[in-house]
């Protein structure tokens, strides 16, 4: 997988933005635990934390890592003595053709029968839904990028790891001229929006009235970036 090389920082922060590799497994197999199941009783119900999944989890970032279009970024605690290191954060996103399925990651590993069958497949269903508005908005006939996870370990929120790892996507989304789509959860929304300058498309509710929002973000020219540095 050839990826740039990611040495993000905040000033007097500890934490960087790296590229995730094949040694970071057995973290992110925790990564969505950590992050979802102390406030999102649907995700924690959809995806358990059991090593079943854990498993279907190390299948799935393998995958992601070694997929060349595929971007899998952690914040790490560069500070910590841990080996191997434990991802803090995590942001999945994928440069798609313009022909390419929207499911990605999600699709990528059949689900274990530790999952809730249909919550699961509600969240595909939600993915579908997704790249119809991708289609409606003819972004998804270009070349474009897909945000497919993100999420920060409950414990380390609110220390700017989120703006970090989204920033830093948003960057290289830039770079390669593709517009970004993602699919986030109600409390998420004015994050994107606010830190990522993402608009919103549409919102969904998913079983049990779980929302989610649909959002679409224009291709920033290099040099506004730079003048608002």
């Amino acid at each position: 997988m050839m990826h740039m090389a990611t040495t993000t920082t905040m000033n007097a922060s500890p934490f960087r933005v790296e590229d995730a590799s094949i040694s970071d497994l057995d973290s992110l197999s925790t990564i969505l635990a950590r992050s979802f199941h102390p406030v999102n009783p649907y995700i924690k119900e959809t995806i358990p934390d059991t090593p079943a999944t854990r498993t279907w989890w190390k299948a799935v970032f393998k995958n992601s890592i070694e997929y060349p279009k595929s971007h899998v970024l952690i914040a790490v605690d560069t500070t910590s003595a841990s080996t191997p290191r434990k991802a803090l954060g995590i942001l999945m996103f994928r440069l798609m053709a313009f022909d390419e399925p929207g499911r990605g990651l999600w699709a990528s590993v059949p689900p274990t029968s530790d999952h809730h069958g249909e919550k699961y497949n509600n969240i595909l269903g939600a993915l579908d839904a997704r790249e119809r508005i991708m289609r409606t908005a003819q972004t998804g006939a270009r070349p474009h990028s897909v945000i497919e996870l993100f999420g920060v370990d409950h414990e380390y929120k609110g220390q700017g790891l989120g703006g970090m790892l989204l920033r830093r996507a948003c960057e290289v989304a830039d770079d390669a001229g593709y517009e970004t789509f993602v699919q986030a959860n109600a409390s998420a929304v004015a994050m994107y929006c606010h830190v990522g300058g993402f608009e919103v498309r549409e919102r969904v509710v998913l079983e049990g009235g779980y929302e989610e929002g649909m959002l679409v973000r224009p291709v920033r020219a290099q040099e506004r970036r730079t003048a608002e540095v």
